[in-house]
């Protein structure tokens, strides 16, 4: 991330992890990276690592991680059939009522992230989440 369209595509890329983190932190990343155009790179470098420390100093929501991995789930629904579809939103219940671990409809959002390739038109919104972030909440 030498630059700011650097930058800007990590946002792109793990915006849907940091929503599920800390919606408030991750909207005040895009407003900074929406008005960085014309300001020295470095410090909206500074200011972006500073932000992003703070969206993800505490383990994620269920709800909002939830609400995240549906989002991805939007991006495979059209290619899904019936069942596919019944399956994962069964393992998002599961999840969110902390039957199942995030790993399980993680897993299945993976498969398809390389199924569908072309429909997230690369890695897409799951990309390689760094295993830091994806701590589990403490009951």
């Amino acid at each position: 991330m030498g630059d700011l369209p650097g930058l800007m595509a990590f946002h792109a890329r793990y915006k849907l992890l940091l929503l599920a983190y800390n919606q408030k932190e991750a909207r005040a990343l895009g407003r900074l990276l929406a008005g960085a155009k014309g300001r020295p790179f470095a410090g909206v470098r500074r200011a972006y690592e500073e932000g992003f420390l703070r969206a993800t100093e505490r383990p994620y929501r269920l709800g909002a991680m939830a609400d995240a991995l549906l989002h991805v789930f939007g991006y495979f629904k059209k290619a899904l059939g019936a069942r596919e579809k019944a399956h994962f939103l069964d393992l998002l219940v599961d999840f969110r009522e902390e039957r199942l671990p995030l790993e399980a409809p993680l897993a299945l959002l993976a498969s398809w992230a390389r199924r569908f390739h072309e429909l997230c038109g690369g890695p897409g919104p799951l990309g390689a989440l760094p295993p830091g972030l994806m701590r589990v909440p403490e009951a």
